[in-house]
């Protein structure tokens, strides 16, 4: 009877003991941490836009899979990028640039993840006034100079060698950064700068078929960038899309993230160096714009390897600029240079 007692009781046992090795294997308990992703904007017949994931704990990382509305978007898993599709039906605003054709959620998952994010897709109206302006900028002179600027790139320009500095008035050697040559002697940089450009200019200049449309396929159709890699490229833009051009915050935003996403698109190995928005002496109530758009910049870039945004405009007061209270002085260059070297940039 004894011998049957404790023969049960071994078997009860060895019964628990199996149970507590199955819940040990079956329960994890480690601490992962969090998977999150951070809204993108994407727009159609734009190269892809990237979009990032971040694990608080990156060592835990694992294979996702996405769900989402494949009609509307395309994603690349291996390289995290989304590209808006083509939203038939969808009305172009008559007085908006680019309108938002919808709001799309993506949804993320792991085995013991899950996350989600949206995807803002927007179509670009390119027969807007905006991407006309280059033509009217300065009619008498603009097609030479534009001729002159990309016959400057054809004979000094090294693809993969060269850094490139494009943008407004700032970078307009003509008669602004007079000094440009003189400052980078010794080092392999040109610049193509053009005075009271906005992002739709540098669009239309870096966009072979919207440049032929804008300029008829006339003698003065110049797609300025078409085929230059630069090393890096340096810019400064968006001034005259709040000052000239009136445009509000989001639109601003919305045009600069649109012409960095086609600059990368076309330079996928140019590290590129973007100056935020240095204040003006003028209509001075545009300051709030302006401060918004580089703050909501600066993180933008901030969460992307190939672009880096440079704080000059923070250190700027009214006294470093000229007397018409836009440009920067000619000593005032030289907080430019700096910071650009601080950046990291190698020639």
């Amino acid at each position: 009877m004894k011998k049957i007692f404790w023969s049960g009781v071994l078997t009860v046992i060895m019964i628990l003991s199996l149970c507590s090795a199955c819940k040990s294997a079956g329960t994890d308990n480690t601490e992962r941490g969090t998977l999150t992703v951070k809204d993108v904007t994407a727009w159609i017949d734009y190269p892809a836009a990237e979009f990032y994931l971040e694990y608080e704990k990156p060592e835990y990382a694992e294979e996702l899979t996405y769900e989402y509305d494949k009609t509307k978007l395309y994603i690349d898993e291996a390289n995290r990028t989304v590209k808006a599709l083509a939203d038939s039906g969808e009305a172009l605003s008559s007085t908006q640039t680019a309108d938002k054709t919808g709001r799309h959620k993506v949804k993320v998952s792991s085995e013991h993840f899950s996350a989600s994010f949206y995807v803002d897709c927007y179509r670009v109206k390119k027969d807007a006034a905006v991407y006309s302006r280059l033509r009217t900028l300065d009619s008498a002179t603009l097609p030479a100079y534009l001729q002159t600027l990309k016959n400057k790139w054809s004979t000094d320009g090294v693809n993969g060698a060269t850094t490139l500095f494009i943008g407004d008035s700032f970078f307009d050697t003509r008669f602004f950064w007079t000094e440009f040559y003189k400052t980078f002697e010794g080092t392999n940089a040109i610049s193509l700068g053009i005075s009271s450009t906005a992002t739709y200019d540098w669009e239309v200049l870096a966009d072979d078929g919207l440049s032929k449309a804008v300029f008829g396929g006339t003698a003065n159709e110049i797609p300025l960038l078409k085929n230059v890699k630069p090393k890096n490229l340096v810019v400064n833009i968006g001034t005259n899309n709040v000052w000239m051009e009136n445009t509000v915050a989001e639109e601003t935003l919305n045009s600069l993230q649109r012409l960095f996403t086609l600059l990368h698109g076309k330079m996928p190995d140019t590290k590129i160096y973007y100056y935020g928005m240095a204040p003006r002496g003028q209509d001075i109530g545009k300051t709030e714009i302006m401060n918004s758009v580089n703050a909501r910049m600066k993180a933008w870039c901030n969460a992307r390897k190939w672009i880096k945004y440079i704080n000059t405009c923070d250190k700027l007061t009214l006294a470093d600029l000229n007397d018409d209270m836009i440009h920067p002085k000619a000593e005032t260059y030289a907080y430019y240079v700096e910071d650009l070297f601080n950046a990291g940039i190698k020639f």
